[in-house]
């Protein structure tokens, strides 16, 4: 899996538990049952961001099952799937904002993320720059763009979600 979704972090697991959602006003289940059965499945955790960038190059994903042996490197079963989306509630926790403060790295630590995010942004921010017309809110993302690449030599700035119409919830 990790080589499949291009990431040094892919935790699995084997569940014995199935969460049944009941309509609404009645009471949600539980079922367990043992590891043997056939309702057992494998759970495969990956990084929101790992999920996103995996669909935005394409909606199918290539799990290569096998291994190494004297022989060298053998997959002798290839499976072709459709790359899961990324689950709501982990976009929603991208913008949304934390008690946390913003943690920072240890020291002598590596950061190998090309990605930089920033929110959650002040609701209305871009009207209160900008104003209403198109043309003023064009104008403050291109200098919003500009600084990027210049001070933190980014190649791309982008827009994320959107509280009302216009206003973006991060950068």
């Amino acid at each position: 899996m990790r080589v499949a979704f291009r990431t040094e972090c892919a935790l699995t697991r084997t569940t014995t538990s199935k969460f049944i959602p009941a309509p609404k006003g009645q009471k949600s289940v539980t079922r367990y049952f043992s590891p043997d059965s056939e309702e057992a499945e494998t759970v495969v955790g990956l990084e929101a961001m790992v999920l996103l960038m995996r669909r935005r190059r394409d909606t199918m994903v290539t799990v290569r099952l096998g291994g190494i042996s004297e022989l060298g490197e053998e997959f002798p079963i290839v499976i072709n799937m459709l790359c899961p989306p990324c689950p709501r509630s982990a976009l929603h926790a991208l913008v949304t904002p934390s008690s946390l403060p913003i943690r920072l790295r240890p020291r002598h630590s590596l950061d190998n993320s090309c990605i930089i995010l920033v929110a959650p942004l002040p609701k209305g921010w871009l009207h209160q720059h900008a104003g209403q017309a198109a043309a003023n809110r064009t104008q403050v993302e291109e200098w919003l763009e500009g600084l990027w690449q210049h001070y933190l030599g980014a190649t791309l700035l982008m827009l994320v979600g959107r509280y009302s119409k216009g206003n973006p919830m991060a950068l």
